[in-house]
């Protein structure tokens, strides 16, 4: 077909195309080929707001998955190679016998004499923490001990305190046998009569019970819910539970499919909702928020239906890309990552562990560089794409949704090195589509071109309805940002969301110990992001990168990192570093009056200026108090610093 056809241009000057235009047909002109083409921009000079974070994105999995570890153990592959954040799975507590912990079951027994069966859930846990994937335990659904007579694992628990107390055995089990949990979910759609046959007063009273039992015996657990399917009239009343009982609320979460009945229009308006209820409580300012089901399509999922083709490896870019752009929404799981069959072939990988078309799409976002660069569209609507780079590579992605076949050049300016190997990609019919064409599972390049001079390069070619285009071009030696960097041992990562209006955004990743902050278009916002962290050097090293203008807005006006040390169990002393970047602006005042939102909560205790906040030493046990327990939070701070500021700041 003409699309695959892949003509390679290397433009000398502003009009001077080269002459070895092979690729153009011989029964066309360039001039009338020209004209009906669109054209995509990257300029890999100019930073964009939002980063492409890799944390963001997880996966969920049914507990119906078929074959239950073995399927885990065998596909455990594909997780490396994508590297979800998390993995969302439910049926935690109590589920028929053929669901993953059904059979032996993990709870047995009768009231009163329960006996617990771990031996599948460590499995699975060590499986995933073995291979960096997050466990995201679902504390669903009834145990069958505590079903009442003649009623199923979907209905109220016969007692909700010894179902409370379940959980808290469970997640009591795993921290003392050192299996690190990443969230604790209370319940799975407790609104689905699919699910529960209980109400909301009667989720309530579960989630209350529960949560104070988990954060009882695992005070560092991260407790959420309610785990919404579409019915938002539970929100407010949920979340004035939590605030009105004190309970502990670290996630409040969500799934949606599209076609569920949210009166709010489509998965964007859903998420306003939510932000605007957690935004009218204060005090749930640090709970994060977390679309944990998620697909393109409407449940239906037929065995060859549109979910194995390769037209939703653009849907799924063209999510990834617009979540990425939201800051209130902290983490998001594609549902599914595996199929389950019977009815549900909805997953990424293939019932019989084979990769999708839209899993090579998660592995084209995956492979991309974090810092988001400048892409410039002159097409129809529909066609849309992504850029990124860092020191070693430069990426972009153009997927078309147009519903027509698009004539593309793709012009790939300012690449920051010289000379290197440019790789192309394509998913479509012929290309990396397990559901189109068996023979064409795997994501490998179409093209590989090495020693490419990278001054002004361009690629011509079709891109079909549905199709993606990944090109990437590797340069100067040296290691990925995207590799794991193990500067300390990271417990949790904070959130804080004051104003949840903002576009301001302040992500970290825990893997590579880099935070990028940025203001996003506001003069007056608070971006902060903190790390619990374990085993910190005796001095750490911190460089910044800082893009945009720095403006002193007011005495509340930050660049800056703090450390929160905890002693004798409590937090006891902060120290808060900052300076001019370069011999510009230092944007602190001795007069910043806010407080913080965790460690001691207060001013900082000792402020330290540094000679250059591009580059600096922080002494961590130098400022330790003398009780320092070893546990502290490191905080980055961008504040109220002028509409185009964004900073990187990695620490090593």
């Amino acid at each position: 077909m003409p699309y695959s056809t892949l003509v390679w241009l290397v433009i000398a000057g502003a009009m001077g195309i080269c002459a070895a235009c092979a690729g153009v047909r011989a029964s066309e002109s360039a001039e009338v080929v020209e004209a009906d083409r669109v054209v995509v921009s990257a300029d890999f000079s100019k930073w964009v707001d939002f980063p492409l974070v890799k944390t963001k994105f997880g996966v969920y999995n049914s507990g119906y998955v078929p074959g239950h570890l073995n399927t885990y153990k065998r596909d455990i592959a594909f997780f490396d190679e994508v590297r979800p954040d998390s993995l969302r799975f439910d049926g935690g507590l109590g589920a028929p016998p053929h669901i993953i912990f059904g059979k032996p079951p993990m709870v047995s027994g009768k009231p009163g004499e329960l006996r617990y069966d771990f031996r599948k859930a460590d499995e699975l846990v060590d499986l995933l923490n073995a291979h960096n994937v997050a466990p995201y335990w679902c504390y669903s659904y009834v145990p069958q001990p505590l079903v009442k007579q003649g009623q199923d694992f979907r209905h109220v628990p016969a007692d909700v305190r010894a179902w409370a107390k379940v959980a808290a055995a469970t997640a009591k089990h795993f921290r003392v046998t050192n299996r690190p949990i990443a969230y604790h979910e209370i319940y799975n759609e407790p609104d689905n009569r699919d699910f529960f046959m209980g109400t909301l007063r009667d989720y309530l009273g579960m989630y209350e019970h529960a949560a104070k039992a988990i954060r009882e015996v695992d005070p560092d657990a991260r407790i959420g819910g309610p785990s919404l399917a579409f019915t938002e009239s539970w929100v407010a009343p949920f979340l004035d539970h939590v605030v009105s009982k004190g309970l502990p609320l670290d996630f409040f979460s969500f799934h949606y499919y599209p076609g569920v009945p949210y009166s709010a229009p489509g998965v964007q308006g859903v998420i306003d909702m939510v932000l605007r209820e957690l935004g009218k409580r204060p005090g749930l300012a640090t709970t994060e928020v977390h679309l944990n089901e998620y697909n393109a399509l409407p449940i239906h999922y037929p065995k060859n239906g549109p979910q194995q083709k390769y037209n939703l490896a653009a849907a799924l870019l063209s999510d990834f890309g617009h979540f990425a752009s939201q800051p209130g929404l902290t983490k998001v799981h594609w549902a599914q990552f595996m199929d389950t069959g019977g009815g549900n072939w909805s997953g990424l990988v293939s019932i019989d562990g084979r990769a999708k078309a839209a899993y090579n799409a998660y592995l084209i976002y995956s492979m991309m560089p974090v810092d988001r660069r400048l892409v410039l569209l002159d097409g129809p609507p529909g066609l849309s794409g992504l850029a990124s780079a860092d020191g070693h590579k430069c990426a972009i992605v153009v997927w078309n949704r147009s519903g027509a076949v698009q004539n593309a050049r793709l012009d790939l300016g300012e690449i920051p090195f010289d000379k290197g190997t440019v790789r192309i990609y394509r998913i479509d019919a012929e290309h990396s589509s397990w559901g189109d064409d068996p023979k064409n599972e795997h994501l490998v390049p179409v093209e590989v071109r090495k020693e490419v001079t990278m001054h002004n390069l361009t690629w011509i070619g079709e891109i079909p309805a549905g199709g993606v285009v990944y090109v990437e071009a590797d340069g100067n030696a040296g290691v990925s940002e995207l590799v794991r960097h193990a500067t300390a041992k990271s417990l949790r990562v904070l959130h804080y969301y004051p104003d949840r209006s903002k576009k301001c955004y302040a992500e970290l990743d825990p893997n590579t110990w880099i935070a990028r902050l940025g203001m996003a278009g506001e003069e007056w916002a608070d971006a902060e992001v903190g790390v619990v962290a374990e085993g910190l050097p005796a001095t750490l090293t911190v460089t910044v990168q800082v893009e945009g203008e720095l403006r002193k807005m007011d005495s509340n006006s930050l660049l800056g990192v703090r450390l929160d040390y905890r002693a004798g169990g409590e937090y006891a002393k902060s120290v808060l570093f900052h300076g001019p970047c370069r011999g510009g602006v230092d944007l602190y005042s001795p007069k910043r009056w806010l407080g913080h939102p965790w460690g001691t909560t207060r001013k900082a205790d000792e402020v330290v200026a540094v000679t250059d906040y591009t580059s600096f030493d922080i002494p961590v046990r130098k400022h330790a108090p003398q009780e320092w327990d070893g546990r502290a939070i490191m905080t980055f701070v961008l504040q109220n610093a002028g509409p185009t500021v964004r900073a990187k700041v990695v620490v090593r």
